[in-house]
């Protein structure tokens, strides 16, 4: 703005509601005054700012005073700060005013290296100290102080890949990020001699091994590491990873397995090893266990063999949404695929859709072949492994092979599918319910809705055609057993019980299959080792214990078994529970459950 001397003005300003009453007025100079309202008065030719201020918020106004009764002066220069403070590496321009406020060039001078200035007077700050910037204009100047600290070091040098495989002979490149700050020569080092280097950063692996590659500019360096492979023999193909998937949740497990592509071996224990993605996921034998998101990649490895990495997504279940909302059934249902994980699972049942096998079911329990036996016992399986949360069991074979996932909160109607989840969970899947007489027509199940979760007494007195259970409350034990249905298309030895479908969407009709578990007589929940659970499809005149893997279905033992008449009070010969022998039909999962189970939730995950 311009006054003259003895001219006023009253400046005009916004200032919000909170701070209206803080305001201080201030000049830079004797050239005007200003009253506590923000009236200025022209005193003295020259330049000057007029700061407000409330606080630490302010703002400030360049004033020219003319004299109109002298000569028009030669144009003065004046800077707005008597000191400045910058760190190293910061730019800024330095405030000035002009008597006349017309353009003119300046020139600029400094006392010393601390800073450098431009002609337009850009200030960079370049290394600690003091020193004096002087602008001057004709025989007009004026002097600054600046101070500059050391401030935060933000130069780098970094590589683009932290590990890398390389084969026995191979040629790669390293890349690297540098930032504009460093001068400095770069120069790599490696630890050993299992790769050489040039100084263009051009690795040869030479040796199998591993080696620590450096990069080093100055005072900043960075380091990556180098896996050197042997290169398999020429007549032989490398070995093939195989995945059952590729995509995982943080706390999910991933059994892994590889093949060779010829056929060359069979039976052969691999290991396996995290190229990429150390930091998010371990392995534990053949167990992948992923713990947050990213990128996994995974190789097997077998004597000097060894496969083409495999990758695999580790998502975060918290930024996955529900696609099932407003979804029609009938279009579900006829491009049915069970659930992928947990998250999933829970999806579906928030909207009353299935995440297991919705095939028909036989009364009599799919057998698997070879069973495993010891002592003359079948061998029920102790590997009991679960995701990292909870969610999560996974299912073995006979072999120790994991071939299925149960999720909690999910809905299962199959006999396999429902037994793994009692067992797993000590609880009943999201669309069974308590009572024995909901329809279907009221549930949003509908055909899938299943019935029963009640106390099984074993009341041996009443029910003597039943056998004894082991160890329980109702003949004198500690365990409090409970029973649900399973919908089997019906049975063929009871005539009391016609061979129709369990539930037509319209009707249920309960049949006389049913899952009898374990709980303990105070309502504790037990953990999968601890609890027993039986199938009956004869309305518990015979039993076969489940044996914690696919197929797997103890020694049929009861009343008609040991050739008594079906559900008969006066004509029964119950045969008495078939013990079973308890192995580890994983030895990978044996580790897992040693070190990273913890109980929570009723259950060990």
């Amino acid at each position: 703005m311009k006054l003259k001397v003895g001219e006023s003005i009253q400046l005009k300003y916004t200032v919000t509601e909170d701070i209206k009453d803080q305001l201080q007025w201030s000049a830079t100079g004797n050239n005007v005054s200003v009253s506590d309202k923000g009236l200025v008065v022209g005193l003295v030719s020259g330049v000057c700012a007029v700061i407000v201020r409330a606080g630490e918020a302010s703002d400030l106004v360049y004033i020219t005073v003319t004299d109109t009764t002298t000569s028009t002066p030669d144009p003065t220069v004046q800077f707005i700060q008597d000191s400045i403070t910058f760190t190293v590496g910061q730019s800024d321009y330095l405030s000035y005013a002009i008597s006349d406020d017309k353009p003119h060039n300046v020139s600029w001078t400094t006392s010393n290296d601390v800073v450098s200035i431009a002609p337009d007077g850009l200030v960079t700050a370049l290394k600690e100290g003091n020193c004096t910037v002087t602008i001057i204009l004709g025989q007009s100047s004026d002097t600054i102080t600046i101070t500059v600290l050391a401030g935060e070091d933000n130069n780098s040098i970094s590589f683009v890949e932290k590990t890398k495989t390389m084969n026995v002979g191979e040629t790669f490149r390293l890349q690297y990020t540098i930032t504009s700050g460093i001068t400095e020569k770069i120069v790599w080092t490696v630890s050993n001699d299992v790769v050489t280097i040039t100084q263009q950063g051009i690795a040869t692996a030479q040796k199998k091994g591993n080696c620590t590659v450096t990069i080093t500019a100055g005072k900043y360096s960075d380091t990556m590491e180098i896996v050197v492979m042997q290169s398999p023999r020429p007549d032989m193909e490398l070995l093939e990873m195989q995945l059952y998937k590729d995509e995982l949740l943080e706390g999910d497990r991933l059994q892994l397995n590889a093949t060779f592509k010829d056929n060359a071996y069979s039976n052969v224990q691999f290991e396996f090893e995290i190229v990429e993605g150390g930091t998010i996921a371990t392995i534990n034998g053949d167990i992948l266990t992923a713990y947050s998101s990213g990128t996994i990649k995974v190789k097997a490895v077998y004597d000097n063999y060894y496969s083409a990495p495999a990758e695999i997504t580790v998502v975060d279940p918290d930024t996955l949404t529900n696609p099932y909302r407003n979804t029609n059934k009938n279009t579900f249902y006829n491009n049915y695929t069970e659930a992928e994980n947990w998250v999933d699972a829970g999806f579906r049942s928030d909207e009353a859709l299935m995440s297991g096998d919705i095939s028909e079911q036989d009364q009599e329990p799919t057998i698997a072949d070879n069973q495993p036996t010891s002592d003359g016992m079948f061998v029920r399986n102790t590997s009991v492994l679960f995701s990292v949360n909870g969610n999560t069991y996974y299912v073995f074979d006979q072999y120790g092979k994991i071939v299925d996932e149960i999720y909690r909160d999910g809905a299962y109607v199959t006999l396999e599918d429902v037994a793994a989840y009692v067992f797993a969970f000590g609880d009943i899947p999201a669309n069974y319910v308590s009572s024995k007489y909901t329809s279907p027509t009221s549930s949003d199940w509908a055909e899938y809705l299943r019935l029963n979760h009640s106390y099984f007494s074993g009341d041996t007195e009443k029910y003597p055609y039943e056998p004894v259970l082991p160890n329980i409350s109702g003949c004198g034990g500690t365990m409090r057993y409970y029973e649900i249905d399973i919908g089997t298309t019906g049975t063929d030895c009871d005539p009391s019980y016609p061979s129709e479908i369990y539930n037509d969407g319209e009707t249920i009709t309960r049949g006389a299959a049913r899952i009898v578990y374990a709980q303990t007589d105070n309502g504790a929940t037990l953990t999968p080792n601890q609890r027993y659970l039986f199938y009956t499809y004869n309305h518990y005149n015979d039993f076969q214990e489940y044996l914690n893997y696919r197929g797997g279905w103890g020694e049929m033992f009861g009343n008609i078994t040991g050739g008594g008449t079906i559900s008969s009070k006066y004509d029964y010969n119950p045969t008495p529970y078939v013990p079973t022998a308890r192995e580890d039909f994983s030895p990978f999962t044996a580790a897992i459950t040693a070190t990273e189970y913890v109980f929570f939730d009723g259950i060990y995950a």
